[in-house]
Order: structure tokens, then sequence, then C-alpha cells
């Protein structure tokens, strides 16, 4: 794995597929004390100040592409084992579904994947790439997430009282993220129904009413669990339904559930 280090950088995601392009093939990763255009999911700003621990990985795809779908997935789990490892086992940490790390219902991580198809250019004889993004918050205090965020965010070092070793922390979660894609791509059939049999035990909001954004759509339903392949499933209106994409928020009580049912 080739590792590149940066004090301030505007995103790791961008910088490691710029590295594609130079390093054909290779597992690249990026680290960054801050970043100055972090990005999460539908495009919103990830908030990237010193004391956290920001990173991407740039993988090469050496199987068919549909078999990384669940990488997101995978990567939300290497990411929750590395916290709890630093928390302890009687921290409460579970995967807010497909790939965010909540600690006491808090949000302290979140992963983004995004493809990149024959090289950032396009150009001919490199492989497609997946490219992990990852951000922990770790040793700063939530108050620099902004007002926004201040009481649904929490930081590593705000649940243990003390500093967390970033570069350890990196290094960690990065080597469980890479065993994970590699057993992804040793086996046949993806990682297996006992895989995500397991993970569902570490699933935020299993037996709660929760709202999935699916494009335009949303829907209301119970969070039932996953699936065999990793995605959602939610019981809707008294029959189950699978989802592999969306976002997916906590109803706080049965009665708005059936407020948001009644309102569609």
């Amino acid at each position: 794995m080739l590792t590149f280090s940066y004090d301030t950088i505007d995103s790791t995601s961008d910088q490691a597929k710029q590295l594609v392009a130079e390093n054909p093939g290779q597992i690249i990763l990026v680290t960054s004390d801050r970043q100055t255009a972090g990005r999460g999911r539908s495009g919103r700003v990830w908030r990237s100040p010193a004391g956290g621990a920001w990173f991407s990985m740039a993988w090469p795809m050496r199987v068919e592409p549909q078999r990384y779908n669940s990488v997101p997935l995978l990567a939300g789990k290497a990411v929750l084992d590395s916290v709890k490892a630093i928390l302890g086992p009687a921290a409460r940490v579970q995967i807010k579904w497909p790939n965010d790390v909540l600690v006491e219902d808090k949000k302290v991580a979140g992963v983004l994947c995004e493809r990149v198809l024959g090289g950032r250019a396009g150009a001919r004889g490199l492989p497609a790439t997946l490219v992990v993004g990852v951000g922990i918050n770790t040793n700063f205090n939530s108050d620099r997430l902004g007002d926004d965020l201040r009481r649904s965010a929490g930081t590593l070092s705000e649940f243990t009282g003390g500093c967390v070793d970033v570069t350890d922390l990196i290094r960690g979660c990065a080597a469980r993220i890479e065993r994970l894609i590699t057993r992804l791509e040793l086996e046949r059939s993806e990682m297996g129904s006992a895989f995500f049999a397991r993970l569902e035990t570490n699933l935020a909001w299993v037996g709660h009413a929760v709202s999935l954004h699916v494009g335009d759509r949303v829907v209301t339903g119970l969070c039932v669990g996953l699936d065999g392949a990793g995605r959602l499933r939610l019981e809707v209106s008294g029959r189950e339904e699978v989802f592999d994409a969306g976002e997916v928020s906590h109803v706080r009580t049965m009665s708005a559930m059936i407020h948001q049912q009644l309102a569609r």
C-alpha cells in the first residue's frame, strides 16, 4: 500500500483520484491533518478540522464491479470495529445504514465511496478504481463542527475524555478495510449472509420506526435488519421491502411514523 500524507488538503478522495493515474494498479492511502473541501453523502460538506482522522483509500477493482456494491457497508464495519477498539466493549457503537458510525446515537464517522472508471481522466489501460473516503471525528470538540451538527455529532475525545492516537486509528482502520475488501474479492458470492447477520447486531434502530430517503421518495417503516447482501429490510404497510440505497433517519415516536404515512 502506497501512503501519502499531507498537513492540509482540499479532499483526500480527490487527491487519491489524481494519484491513481500516477500509480496504476496500486492500493493508495491518502491522509491529511485537515481538509478544506471534505464532502459527505449527497454532496454535503464534511467539516474536517485539525485533530480528526481524515483519509481515503484508492482500490483497483480486480473482480467484476457488482461485487463491490457492499464496500460502503464493509468500510462502515471496519470503522465501527476501530472505534470499538478505542472506546471498549461497553460503549454503544452502531452502524447507521449503510456507512455512518454512531456512538450513543451521535455520529462520529462517515464513509463515502466513489468509483473512478478507467482512471481520473478515463485514460486507457488504467483499472477501474474504488475510492473509499473516511472521516472520523477524533481529537476536537464537536462545537467546531458548527451549530447545525452540535446536537447530532460527537467526537472520540469527548467519549474517552482524552486524546486518541490518530495515526494508529487510521492505520488500524485502513488495515481492516484492506482485509475486508480482499476477502470480498476472494469469495465468489460477495461476503455471504452469515457476515451480514453478524453485522446486523450492530445496526442502529432495528425494531424502530425509520424514514428512508431514496431519491425523491420517502419510505417510512419498521427497521427489520439486513438481508444476505447487506441491503436494508423495512416493514412497510405490513409487508417487507429491501433497499440497496438511500439515507435512513430515526423516527422518534410511532405517532410520528403514522403521521408521515398519512401525509404521503
